[in-house]
């Protein structure tokens, strides 16, 4: 309803907190989970709902790990959550990459990418919008077969497409990395790259300095 006022809400969870790369950060961190297979959970959220599902997003990470560079390759992790009684995803993958770490923890994604270059992410999941609110070098790449958008978003979504977050396949991904994984810096810190990521945090990660000021603005409709 066009009617609506609406004051968009900071992202509680990243409060105050702020991630500063190590000095000798190398690799790729891959955040995978086993509650896509969970009954009942992650419907409509932009996520993998079943096993046939699951399998595709499976693919889409060993296609674009098969065609990472070696050395990239080499100081790369996926990052585990269990958090059902299911080790589908990590036996698929393990096959797939059995000298490739595999770092099981609750920790957020964030607290470990500091030891990470890039951290790539395969769902429209909480711990990309918390990677851009605390700006975070960080890829999507997005899978329209489970990752489903609402359509108001499409157009915010393709503005990162233009930067090079979101990525429609993975091996364009892939090529991404390969290329720029020596400048990655200077890609994410770019003016363009910044105010795109800003803009799309307003929307959907919100950061902020004043929390208590602004979720009394946000209470009282923006007055």
């Amino acid at each position: 309803d066009k009617n609506k006022k609406v004051s968009p809400l900071f992202l509680q969870k990243t409060i105050y907190k702020k991630i500063k790369k190590e000095n000798n950060a190398s690799g790729l961190l891959v955040p995978i989970s086993e509650i896509y297979l969970c009954p009942g959970t992650h419907i409509n959220t932009g996520n993998p709902t079943n096993k046939i599902e699951t399998n595709k997003l499976i693919d889409n990470i060993v296609l674009f790990l098969s065609k990472i560079n070696q050395n990239i390759l080499d100081a790369s992790s996926f990052k585990y959550l269990e958090s059902i009684k299911c080790d589908y995803l990590q036996k698929s993958l393990r096959f797939k990459f059995p000298n490739l770490k595999f770092i099981k923890s609750n920790k957020n994604t964030y607290d470990i990418s500091k030891k990470f270059k890039l951290t790539v992410e395969t769902a429209n999941s909480t711990g990309f919008l918390e990677s851009l609110n605390l700006n975070i070098p960080i890829i999507f790449i997005y899978d329209k077969k489970y990752c489903s958008l609402r359509k108001s978003a499409i157009k915010d979504y393709n503005m990162l497409k233009r930067v090079k977050i979101l990525h429609n396949s993975p091996e364009e991904a892939s090529k991404f990395v390969n290329e720029n994984y020596d400048k990655l810096e200077k890609w994410w810190n770019s003016k363009s790259l910044q105010k795109v990521k800003n803009d799309f945090c307003y929307k959907f990660a919100r950061r902020s300095n004043s929390p208590l000021k602004d979720l009394k603005k946000a209470l009282y409709h923006g007055k």
